[in-house]
């Protein structure tokens, strides 16, 4: 198996670094780096919990309210949409300098520093559209209350995963400081 060498001159689109990031994860965590448990863990277990014991509550919820509480979600999420940004600004303008970048890229996690900010951003941008689909799905169909239900659990599901992901940028920050940090101790040795 032969090793693909990327030219040093072209940036990693955003599904190689995926991909890479991916790799990397599963050096730590092995298969399960493959699959999304948290996603699966708050959006579908919660569901299957309302199904199996048929609990509803979207009889006591009219429509505006219905509207009301996506609506807010929405807004909710573009405040850490903004907050993503900024992350993303502040990682790239670390981990873009040289030679700090080159120090990163010789550990192998450049490509990782630079894709989770923007992984985070884009699960933002999906799960406003999947909250703006749920509004437009509750009034084009005739759903019954119990579907509703599930809509609504999923859609709360689905925003505490993305919300982890979005504190994980704290985490982040804290880790290329860190790596800032000990590559400033290697070059001051050095000098």
């Amino acid at each position: 198996m032969t090793k693909q060498v990327r030219n040093s001159n072209s940036a990693p689109t955003f599904f190689d670094s995926f991909l890479e990031s991916l790799k990397f994860e599963k050096q730590s965590i092995g298969w399960r780096a493959y699959f999304p448990l948290q996603l699966l863990a708050m959006c579908v277990v919660p569901s299957l919990v309302m199904w199996c014991l048929k609990l509803d509550f979207s009889a006591k919820i009219s429509d505006d309210e219905y509207v009301s509480i996506f609506s807010s979600m929405i807004v909710f999420f573009g405040i850490l949409a903004a907050f993503s940004i900024s992350a993303m600004t502040q990682v790239q303008s670390i981990a873009s300098k040289y030679p700090f970048s080159d120090y990163l890229d010789e550990l192998g996690i450049l490509n990782s520093f630079i894709f989770f900010p923007q992984f985070t951003f884009v699960l933002q941008c999906l799960y406003t559209v999947f909250s703006l689909c749920l509004i437009f799905v509750k009034y084009l169909f005739n759903l019954p209350a119990s579907s509703i239900d599930n809509l609504i659990v999923l859609n709360i599901g689905f925003s505490m995963y993305v919300l982890l992901k979005t504190m994980g940028l704290v985490n982040l920050i804290r880790l290329l400081t860190w790596h800032y940090a000990k590559y400033e101790m290697l070059y001051n040795k050095v000098k």
